[in-house]
């Protein structure tokens, strides 16, 4: 058995430079940047996973472009961190926790920012409300989740019995005939 390995999807919409400007490139690796730094210390990553700028028709306010961020939130072996970690603290759901609390606060304190200043709108700025957020499992290549043959850990990922496979970070064995170990990453 082995714990999965999950991570957290969020998505969010920024109002934005004309789609083809330097402006939305630049202040996606800012972004990037900042939401990195945040989570460092607790031993967690950062990825970008999309990003597109459409045109929006809006009903009162004509056409508009936004920026649809797409990025992953997941946490590091802890020999792999910035700084050694020890004790219960260092479980990955605990920092993946705090790493989501984080974020979230960042979000709502955009927000707030943009809601302070009288003047026009910054050129770039966060959609209020439209961050959301998706906790997704994965197990490692050669373990799968078996609900039927394991009730009792139904989110546990069990080696992979003779006769199927995994090839990537799915939840699933797949059924292979030609595979005859535990474990196995192909379909030879």
């Amino acid at each position: 058995y082995r714990e999965p390995h999950y991570y957290y999807q969020f998505t969010a919409r920024y109002h934005a430079a004309p789609c083809n400007s330097i402006y939305n490139i630049s202040f996606e690796k800012k972004l990037l940047q900042i939401l990195s730094k945040m989570v460092l210390d607790l031993s967690c990553e950062i990825s970008l996973l999309k990003s597109e700028c459409h045109r929006i028709k809006m009903q009162r306010a004509g056409l508009q472009n936004e920026l649809f961020f797409t990025f992953s939130v997941s946490s590091l072996d802890t020999e792999k961190g910035p700084k050694p970690c020890i004790g219960h603290n260092c479980e990955s759901s605990k920092r993946l926790s705090k790493a989501k609390t984080l974020i979230e606060r960042f979000f709502r304190q955009q927000v707030e920012v943009v809601g302070r200043h009288a003047a026009a709108l910054p050129e770039i700025y966060y959609i209020e409300g439209t961050l959301q957020m998706v906790w997704i499992n994965r197990c490692f290549p050669g373990y799968g989740m078996n609900v039927l043959q394991h009730p009792k850990c139904p989110e546990c990922c069990v080696i992979c019995s003779p006769g199927s496979y995994n090839p990537r970070d799915g939840i699933h064995c797949l059924p292979c005939n030609s595979s005859l170990v535990y474990g196995a990453r192909a379909c030879l």
